[in-house]
């Protein structure tokens, strides 16, 4: 035989023999139906694949387009769901061994990620279960900002660590639709975009989604910030929202029954106004032991100052007096209790005291005395008559038990309903037989 022609023979020999190891590695996936075994094992042949291992996103999408091309394919998805059981079955094998359990990783890396493939065999399965897979596929190879694709995928893990079955796909697709949004509109960080970023945003979800969809996605910013801002390795101070969890604050500065569970700052749209406000919080939050929903109440108020002078290219620290003093003057007019107005006027002289602390200012621009108010004082008779009290107490016995309980705490303790219903067993501590509630000292009769 020449020379050439046992060449060409040894490489047929050779192919063939790839090709029946492309069969075997196939034909060892049972749980596959016999038919789309043998599609895929085509496919695979046709694109020159020699080792099951081969197989992997850009292959996928290539076996996908091939099924939408192929007239004789009646359910594609089917088919589909076939080539991503083979690939997890090779996938099992492989991390069977430390070197196979290298290769699949849930770090971030710049390339595709197809969520039947996670790296945890699990979460993979119970992908395969999509009708239309269309929250499968996620490219991080587009050209954006590293941090973005970076932040979005710390989202996607949270999510498919955390939810399941439909809700879970709602929040996916959402988290695609703002990945979206935020490569088109040039967002380069989802902690610090902006309100009318945000708005714009919201305003593109209403026109894609809507009946019960729409509860669920309208909440992904939100549920990414607050992902973000709890993971982060340090506290990210120049995050537009803040989430309060991520401080710790001791149980005595929370109300249990109404917890502040977030402060925002994206309303204040002039950056450096912003950036101070968030310095100001700050010092409340660490060296200040106001209780937080005090510190909100203040938060309130300053925002809505600092909002007012959103149209103001200057820091608040370089707008004129008399601007100022206009605002104080308009709080003045308002139709509001001399007190509160009063009240509004010292927290935002509080700010400015701290803008002179922190050399801002060397004075502050107006004197607060001009614009306070006489307070007329009066007394809120809040007690509930004696007759009212005892008729209760005589038919006590008739109400449900929780809500006898609920009346006694009132009753012997004056305490608020809402505190009532925070307290617990640690709550109390028992001496003679008696229940004494630590907080107030007060006997409850068993």
């Amino acid at each position: 035989m020449p020379a050439y022609q046992l060449h060409i023979y040894e490489q047929q020999e050779e192919r063939e023999a790839l090709e029946q190891k492309i069969c075997e590695q196939v034909d060892a996936c049972t749980e596959v139906n016999g038919t789309i075994r043998t599609m895929v094992k085509k496919f695979l042949i046709e694109e020159g694949i020699t080792d099951i291992s081969e197989m992997g996103v850009a292959l996928r999408i290539r076996y996908e387009e091939y099924l939408e091309r192929n007239e004789t394919v009646h359910a594609p998805i089917t088919c589909l769901r076939g080539f991503d059981r083979i690939f997890l079955h090779q996938m099992k094998e492989e991390m069977q061994t430390l070197a196979g359990r290298r290769n699949y990783t849930t770090e971030y890396r710049d390339q595709w990620i197809c969520l039947t493939y996670y790296p945890e065999i699990e979460i993979a399965e119970s992908f395969l279960t999509s009708k239309d897979g269309k929250e499968l596929l996620w490219d991080f190879t587009l050209e954006c900002p590293k941090s973005l694709k970076m932040q979005i995928f710390t989202v996607l893990k949270e999510v498919i660590h955390t939810y399941k079955g439909r809700y879970r796909k709602e929040k996916l697709l959402a988290l695609q639709r703002l990945y979206q949004f935020c490569m088109k509109h040039q967002v380069a960080d989802i902690e610090t975009m902006t309100l009318a970023k945000e708005q714009q945003f919201e305003q593109e979800l209403s026109e894609h989604f809507r009946g019960e969809k729409k509860s669920a996605v309208f909440g992904i910013l939100r549920m990414s910030r607050k992902i973000l801002f709890l993971q982060a390795p340090e506290i990210h101070w120049n995050a537009n929202v803040w989430f309060l969890e991520r401080f710790h604050f001791s149980r005595e500065r929370m109300n249990p029954s109404k917890p502040v569970e977030w402060v925002s700052f994206k309303e204040v749209t002039n950056l450096e106004n912003q950036k101070i406000l968030q310095k100001y919080l700050r010092y409340l939050f660490g060296i200040t032991d106001l209780s937080i929903s005090t510190i909100r109440i203040k938060l309130l108020e300053l925002r809505t100052f600092l909002v007012h002078f959103n149209g103001e290219e200057k820091p608040i620290y370089e707008v004129e007096a008399e601007k100022i003093q206009r605002y104080l003057e308009s709080i003045q007019r308002q139709d509001t209790r001399e007190k509160t107005a009063n009240g509004r006027i010292f927290m935002i002289l509080q700010f400015y005291n701290f803008l002179v602390v922190k050399g801002y200012l060397k004075k502050i621009p107006f004197r607060h005395e001009y614009y306070l108010q006489k307070e007329m004082h009066g007394h809120n008779d809040r007690s509930v008559p004696e007759r009212i009290y005892t008729e209760i107490l005589s038919k006590l016995a008739e109400f449900p038990e929780h809500l006898r309980l609920m009346f006694l705490h009132l009753w012997c303790t004056g305490i608020r309903g809402s505190e009532v219903c925070t307290l617990t067993g640690g709550d109390y501590e028992e001496k003679n037989g008696d229940y004494w509630l630590k907080v107030y000292q007060v006997k409850m009769k068993t």
